[in-house]
C-alpha cells in the first residue's frame, strides 16, 4: 500500500487500498499462517482495503483501529488477544519506537533493509511504529 507524501506514521487514518502491482504475492505468507486454500484464493482475487482510524486516547496513548476485523491496536506494548475470522486466535502488542532505540532494538536484517532516505529522515523526527503478533 502506497501513501501520499503528506501522510506520516503519526496519522494513518483513512482507507488504504493494496496495490497488487507493487506488492508480492500474499499466498505463501497466508499459507504459512494456516489460511486455507479457498480463502487464500479469494483474498488473491479481492481488492484488499483497510479502513483505519488513528487517535490519541484520554491516557495520551495512540490507538489504531482497523474496522473490518475490529482489530484495535493500543501502542502501549501491553499484550492483547484478538480473534480474527481469517487468522483465528492471536496475541499481539504494539508501541512507538524512538529513532534512538531503533538500531539497538531491531536486529532483523529484513526490517532494517531498503528504507528510503526520505523516510529515514522523517522517521528520525517522528519515531517509528513496531508491532509483534503471534499466531
Amino acid at each position: 500500500m502506497a501513501a501520499p507524501a503528506e501522510i506520516s506514521i503519526k496519522d494513518l487514518s483513512g482507507a488504504w487500498v493494496m496495490n497488487k502491482t507493487l506488492s508480492d504475492d500474499t499466498d505463501p505468507v497466508l499459507a504459512l499462517q494456516g489460511v486455507g486454500w479457498w480463502t487464500r484464493k479469494a483474498i488473491g482475487l479481492a481488492t484488499v482495503t483497510l479502513h483505519t482510524k488513528q487517535y490519541t486516547g484520554d491516557d495520551s496513548t495512540t490507538h489504531i483501529d482497523i474496522s473490518q476485523t475490529t482489530e484495535n491496536r493500543v501502542l502501549n506494548w501491553q499484550e492483547r488477544e484478538h480473534e480474527d475470522h481469517i487468522f483465528g486466535h492471536l496475541k499481539g502488542r504494539s508501541r512507538w519506537l524512538s529513532s534512538s532505540d531503533y538500531d539497538s532494538e531491531i536486529t532483523d536484517p529484513f526490517l532494517k533493509a531498503e528504507w528510503l532516505e526520505s523516510i529515514v529522515r522523517r522517521g528520525a523526527r517522528m519515531g517509528r511504529f513496531i508491532s509483534r503478533v503471534v499466531w
